[in-house]
């Protein structure tokens, strides 16, 4: 086994961009608005089934499912509801991995192969048993590529 330390180098590897991460200093969604999907969002994040919280059939379902994909038109709040969501869960004390691409920035991290990696290292970062996994996949990648370098060609 490996130290911690050690582990952290290693994950350094598949080339984390702490830019792209949740910043608690952004504003999210006013007190009083979005008051449904919020809740539904909240319970999602507690994996609790209550269905009887929304009378709208497009959040049904919701608490049921692994992933949450808020989507909508270009300035429609999607990002300002998972800035609210993101800071719920810090408050709940519950671990947030999150990714935000911005648009005013040449941002390489938001294509498909990055998005895996840095939930990678997102999840590595709060799960020890998960951090020894990936850890052990990164130092036995074949022929000294990196996993970041067999994902990104």
């Amino acid at each position: 086994m490996i130290g911690t330390l050690v582990q952290y180098a290693i994950l350094q590897e598949l080339n984390p961009v702490f830019e792209a991460y949740y910043d608690p200093g952004r504003e999210g969604c006013l007190d009083g608005t979005r008051l449904v999907l919020l809740r539904n969002l909240e319970i999602w994040m507690q994996n609790i089934e209550d269905d009887t919280v929304s009378g709208r059939s497009s959040y049904s379902g919701l608490a049921k499912k692994s992933i949450a994909w808020v989507f909508g038109m270009a300035g429609s709040g999607k990002s300002t509801v998972a800035i609210t969501v993101a800071a719920l869960a810090e408050q709940q004390g519950l671990p947030v991995s999150s990714i935000f691409c911005k648009r005013d920035k040449q941002n390489s991290w938001c294509s498909a192969n990055r998005l895996f990696l840095m939930l990678a290292y997102q999840i590595a970062e709060v799960h020890p048993s998960y951090r020894d996994a990936v850890v052990e996949v990164l130092r036995s990648s074949s022929k000294g590529k990196t996993l970041a370098g067999v994902i990104d060609s």
